[in-house]
């Protein structure tokens, strides 16, 4: 979406709403004339993740990979985020692999501030599982970003906090 792209070419922190005003009208729009919009949930949950929204940008997100899980064959085949752009729907396989890299990198993020070792164990091991369905989506996984480690690098520092905490990995 270009709106989305004209505010994040130019600033990459310290986003505040009024940035995405646009967006949030096209979004409302979409989602409006079908809520299960992928595009609509994707943008909005893009929108609240640099807004630092922890819970909407979840919502989003996973309201957006539950739609995608009913889709069945109708998901597009391409692997390339263009797929998505050819699709009224709004979704296809990149999309829904960098949602779960995003999902992934946040739970890992969220694990390393917990303090309580169940809660950091269950934060990691739920980080681990969207890390690992990236690669159904997504073969080559994403490379790191600003504010993220690459699925292979996430993968493998989870695996070892989660041995560290206890946990046995099925290899």
């Amino acid at each position: 979406m270009n709106e989305y792209h004209k505010v994040t070419d130019i600033k990459d922190k310290d986003f505040v709403a009024s940035d995405f005003d646009k967006i949030d009208t096209i979004t409302v729009f979409l989602a409006e004339l079908d809520w299960k919009n992928g595009h609509a949930l994707y943008y909005k949950g893009e929108v609240r993740r640099l807004l630092k929204d922890r819970d909407r940008f979840r919502e989003n997100f996973e309201r957006y990979l539950d739609i995608q899980k009913t889709l069945g064959d109708r998901l597009p085949a391409g692997a390339e985020a263009g797929a998505c752009y050819r699709s009224a729907e709004g979704y296809c396989k990149e999309r829904t692999g960098w949602i779960l890299h995003l999902l992934a990198n946040d739970f890992y993020q969220e694990g390393l501030q917990e303090n309580d070792r169940n809660k950091k164990r269950d934060l990691f091991e739920r980080a681990l599982k969207q890390a690992e369905d990236v690669w159904k989506y997504f073969p080559s996984g994403f490379a790191p970003g600003k504010t993220t480690k690459s699925t292979r690098d996430l993968e493998t520092t989870l695996q070892n906090e989660l041995v560290a905490l206890g946990r046995q990995i099925k290899k």
